[in-house]
């Protein structure tokens, strides 16, 4: 490993030319390769051509190797131009693998020979996006279609790499079309952004995320698209969260992408995990696009055991990734518990140093592999940000069970009141709560509210801290939406309890822009949009939807909310 590091560091300051900056071995002998004749040479690239055109771009890179190796020192005319032209087709096999760095030197060896030659030029800018280099992929671009402006490949590249650019450094994402289609059609792409933050030490768990300026709910705090996602039937383990295929997939992922770079190298290796505690600090540069990236202590080769334990400690539940479901109805969507038999993982690099609380200030929402986290709460500067690994709304007991898999026992306000109560009162009604559940009894699950609203009144706590007591029996308040439906001034009093809740344990998130919306529509049909009342909950609904969604225009949320009441519109119930 010391010596591979030695090699790329000297390639990386332009004193050795080596074939892959991750340090891909010589495939044949020096006899062998010496034996091949002009004719063989060109026979193996237009074999290589053909495993390109069939998308074997494994196969393909083997033979363009092959031709590469045996010609790399030639000086003959005919066998450079062999050269060249494998150099400029494994380039392309390169990115179909992401193998960003790779694709890169193999570019810059065509340009070298040849600075105009339009292909290299793409592969170099679509090579630089992959890394996140987003400005010397549009330089390299604008090269490209300066030389060729009707290629439409080019141009089209050259305009997704300004729109990946746009985005990195502003922070700025057009999903308006995406979510009024109801998330149904091909979702946007959405680069890496960075907001107000950074990884610091924190005393309860060695590193996280801490903000770097003060934020009010609705601000963009991250995007970061996956390193690795999986979605498979599920098949778990007695005693994991994660399904084998998921497991095994995202370690096949992970292994590949240790390939790809040395940001993505480093992002990997940072990664907390049974084999690393994570107490050292990774610098931010590492996960910003467009820094460069110097060796450090995060780059090291990992087995298949290691990577195992990055995917068990840091794999996100990316249902929604993978298979996006939008905002809908309370009454048929709130509360379904319908399960699809599918599971789906995801790793990502910065979110993973996000850590857990039982009321975060952070929510997050899936673009396809894209996580956005924003602020779902007003956060200080210096506060940590913090997410929910675990359903905020079941008791502490069965939320600290969960959080066992992480090994750690979660200390946030929330469960230190928790632990501060006397719990034969509560548990009670938990374990009547749960058998009201189990046998489906709707209406008679109401009758717990009046019990736990005494019980909470006697320990004269904040509000706050009494919605915190409140959550785990969110189906008991949110029943009574159900039993009112065709009382409106009873469904929306009940709609207003819940939201409270939710609201206190986990701020604003799609579920809370999910039940407002409910409300929204029934205060606009129960007293119609000139009404005092409709004022109200539309100022409720849209600061829901910009705390949820980001900045848009009003237009939009309110564009948003009648696509969401037509009902043609069965993305949105």
């Amino acid at each position: 490993m010391a010596t591979m590091i030695a090699v790329a560091k000297k390639y990386l300051l332009g004193f050795a030319d080596i074939p892959s900056v991750l340090g891909s071995k010589t495939l044949w002998g020096p006899t062998e390769l010496e034996s091949l004749s002009d004719s063989d040479l060109l026979k193996l690239r237009v074999e290589g051509d053909e495993k390109l055109t069939q998308q074997d771009y494994t196969g393909a890179v083997k033979l363009y190797t092959k031709c590469i190796e045996r010609t790399i020192e030639s000086e003959s005319k005919e066998l450079r131009m062999i050269f060249q032209a494998a150099c400029s087709s494994r380039s392309e096999c390169w990115l179909h693998l992401e193998r960003w760095e790779d694709s890169l030197l193999d570019a810059k060896r065509v340009l070298q020979i040849d600075p105009s030659s339009v292909k290299a030029l793409l592969c170099k800018g679509r090579a630089l996006q992959g890394m996140g280099e987003y400005n010397l992929a549009v330089a390299s671009l604008e090269a490209a279609v300066s030389l060729n402006p009707r290629d439409t490949a080019t141009t089209e590249a050259l305009d997704e790499a300004q729109k990946a650019l746009k985005q990195s450094e502003e922070g700025v994402y057009d999903l308006s079309g995406f979510l009024l289609g109801g998330c149904l059609g091909p979702a946007p792409k959405c680069s890496d952004f960075i907001g107000p933050v950074e990884i610091q030490y924190v005393p309860h768990a060695h590193r996280g995320v801490v903000a770097t300026r003060d934020m009010r709910p609705g601000t963009l705090i991250l995007v970061s698209n996956a390193i690795a996602v999986s979605r498979s039937p599920t098949e778990f383990w007695s005693d994991s969260r994660i399904s084998r295929a998921n497991y095994n997939e995202l370690i096949a992922q992970l292994s590949s992408q240790m390939k790809s770079s040395r940001r993505r190298m480093s992002q990997v290796c940072s990664l907390a995990s049974t084999y690393y505690v994570g107490k050292s600090i990774p610098p931010m540069d590492m996960f910003k696009p467009g820094k460069d990236i110097e060796w450090n202590e995060f780059q090291k080769d990992m087995d298949k055991e290691q990577l195992g334990a990055v995917v068990r400690y840091n794999a996100f539940d990316a249902i929604k990734c993978t298979d996006p479901i939008p905002f809908g109805d309370v009454e048929t969507e709130f509360n379904t518990g319908s399960g699809t038999g599918i599971s789906a993982f995801g790793v990502w690099a910065l979110p993973s140093f996000l850590n857990h609380s039982c009321s975060p200030n952070c929510s997050v929402m899936f673009v396809e592999k894209a996580m956005f986290v924003r602020a779902s709460r007003d956060i200080a500067t210096g506060e940590e940000l913090t997410i929910a690994y675990c359903n905020l709304y079941e008791t502490m007991e069965n939320r600290q069970d969960s959080l066992k898999w992480w090994n750690f026992r979660c200390k946030c306000d929330r469960c230190r009141l928790e632990e501060s109560l006397q719990q034969d009162p509560l548990e009670k009604l938990y374990d009547q709560h749960r058998r009201m559940l189990e046998n489906g009894l709707v209406q008679e699950i109401t009758t717990i509210v009046p019990q736990l609203e005494r019980l909470i009144l006697d320990l004269g706590l904040d509000a706050w801290a009494q919605n915190w007591l409140r959550a785990p029996f969110i189906e008991a308040y949110t029943a009574g939406i159900l039993i009112h439906k065709d009382n409106d001034e009873e469904k929306i009093r009940a709609i207003h309890k819940a939201l409270d809740i939710m609201r206190s344990v986990q701020g604003s998130d799609l579920s809370v822009l999910q039940l407002t919306s409910t409300l929204f529509r029934d205060v606009r049909r129960k007293h119609g949009d000139e009404s005092e009342d409709y004022e109200k909950t539309e100022k409720l609904f849209l600061h829901a939807a910009e705390a949820t969604l980001g900045e848009y225009e009003k237009g939009f949320f309110l564009d948003l909310m009648d696509a969401r009441l037509n009902p043609s519109n069965q993305a949105f119930g």
